[in-house]
């Protein structure tokens, strides 16, 4: 046995990358994610490892997040999720808990049916707005370059649904 044997089990995680979660890649099952490690030094892997061609614009984005603030950022994108929710069209609703301390820049959104919330998802699709289905809900993350004329867009495909 080595000395070192059971030492990562002991060592403290700084950042918890998810795919480092037991069960974290099944898209479909994400919500019943224990927050169980996988075994072994895996564990310890960082998201988006390094990729040495990305370090120039990597250091551009980081520069322009230091001008702006993660404030105004923040700010930003609570505005285009509270106009989305605001302006959900009748048979849709938010998935998930909206109080202040629980929110975030990603919203799940959902119809009355799978079957509305998968056609509302292809109709987003097929118009080149950039969402993810996940768990029968829409996933919809804006970020400071995304504008309040694009929430009004993915809001009236939405509103142009039959049901």
């Amino acid at each position: 046995m080595s000395r070192t044997s059971g030492v990562g089990e002991r060592l403290a995680l700084g950042n918890v990358n998810w795919f480092s979660i037991e069960g974290a890649r099944d898209f479909n099952r994400l919500s019943e994610c224990r927050l169980e490690y996988v075994p072994g030094a895996i564990r310890f892997d960082v998201n988006e490892t390094a990729s040495f061609i990305t370090v120039e614009t990597a250091t551009a984005s980081l520069e322009y997040l230091s001008e702006i603030t993660v404030g105004a950022v923040e700010e930003h994108v609570r505005t285009l999720l509270d106009r989305l929710i605001d302006g959900l069209p009748g048979g849709f609703q938010p998935v998930g808990d909206l109080r202040q301390e629980h929110r975030s820049n990603i919203l799940c959104i959902a119809g009355e049916t799978d079957e509305a919330t998968e056609a509302a998802y292809a109709r987003l699709v097929e118009n080149g707005v950039v969402t993810s289905l996940r768990e029968g809900a829409i996933r919809i993350s804006p970020h400071i370059y995304n504008t309040a004329e694009e929430i009004d867009s993915l809001l009236d495909l939405l509103r142009e649904l039959p049901f």
